[in-house]
Parts: C-alpha cells; sequence; structure tokens
C-alpha cells in the first residue's frame, strides 16, 4: 500500500462516517477546463439546444403521422385492431412487429415486401434518439449553471463500488 491509497481508504472511511476529507478529491490535473471548441459546444446547448428539441421534436410528430398514414395505406388502419402490436429495430437495423397474434406474421410479411416502411422507422428512431439525447443534454448543461446540487437529473448518475468491477454509470 503506498500513501496514495492509504490516502483514498482514509477518505473512504471520512466518507462512511460522514467526515469531509481533509483534501479535494481531484487534483488540478483533473480539473483543467475544456477547450475553447469545448465551451463553445456547451454554450451553443445552453442558448440554442431547448429551441432545437422543439424543432425536432415538432419534425418528429409530423414523421410519425406520415409513418401512420404510409401504414394506413399498405394495411388499412392499424388502430381498428384489437391486438396491441409493438414495433421496434433489432440490432441489425431490421423492423420487427412483434403481437399476440397472427397479424403481427403479416405486417412483418408486408414490412419485409415494402422497405420504405423500415426506411421509414428507422428514421423515426434516429429523430427520437438525438431529441432525447440533445433533451437530456440541455438539462445537465443547465444542472451545471446551477447553485447546488438539488436538480433530479443528478440523481440518475451511480457508483457502484465492487473491487475491479467498480464502475460509474448513468441510468
Amino acid at each position: 500500500m503506498n500513501a496514495h491509497s492509504s490516502n483514498q481508504l482514509a477518505s473512504m472511511a471520512n466518507v462512511q462516517r460522514g467526515m469531509s476529507p481533509v483534501a479535494p478529491c481531484f487534483d488540478e490535473a483533473v480539473q483543467r477546463p475544456l477547450d475553447a471548441a469545448g465551451e463553445r459546444t456547451l454554450e451553443a446547448i445552453g442558448l440554442h439546444g431547448r429551441s432545437l428539441v422543439e424543432q425536432l421534436e415538432d419534425l418528429l410528430d409530423a414523421e410519425q403521422e406520415q409513418f401512420m398514414n404510409h401504414l394506413r395505406r399498405h394495411l388499412g388502419d392499424p388502430a381498428t385492431c384489437e391486438e396491441k402490436l409493438h414495433f421496434s429495430l433489432n440490432a441489425d437495423g431490421q423492423l420487427i412487429v412483434e403481437g399476440e397474434n397472427s397479424a403481427s406474421e403479416d405486417l412483418c410479411q408486408v414490412v419485409a415486401e415494402i422497405p420504405a416502411l423500415q426506411e421509414d422507422f428507422q428514421r423515426l428512431a434516429k429523430l427520437a434518439l438525438l431529441s432525447h439525447g440533445l433533451d437530456i443534454a440541455c438539462q445537465a448543461q443547465a444542472g451545471l449553471e446551477q447553485d447546488g446540487l438539488d436538480n433530479p437529473l443528478f440523481s440518475r448518475f451511480h457508483m457502484s463500488l465492487k473491487g475491479s468491477f467498480s464502475h460509474f454509470f448513468v441510468r
């Protein structure tokens, strides 16, 4: 055990006892600021991110409506289907339809015959992920500018401490 690991253990013990550690957790090398491009990007997210999220969501709404119209043209009105159908993309990007009856098998066949349905759904997935990710980035950027730690978004950050399997993650 060296001095550094001894200090880490002492700090962990102090945290468990509710005591503040004597030295700051991060040294100066870790606390260096972002480069100019990174700072500009964060500033742009703060200034324009919310507006972009709204534009993406409007585009997503319009394209979802077009997708539903496309389905209606080829399949009839899916809203008349009494069983729930679940559309998703598999790991290979293929559109799959799951349901509790034979309608899902029929839809899978139709989707296989009409590649535009799969392409449209893939575009919807990309837009939805971009909108969601940017929304989270906007929330995080706003949280960075806040004083204090009372932002509920921060509760999504976790650490699992278990030897070599220790890791940080966001839920």
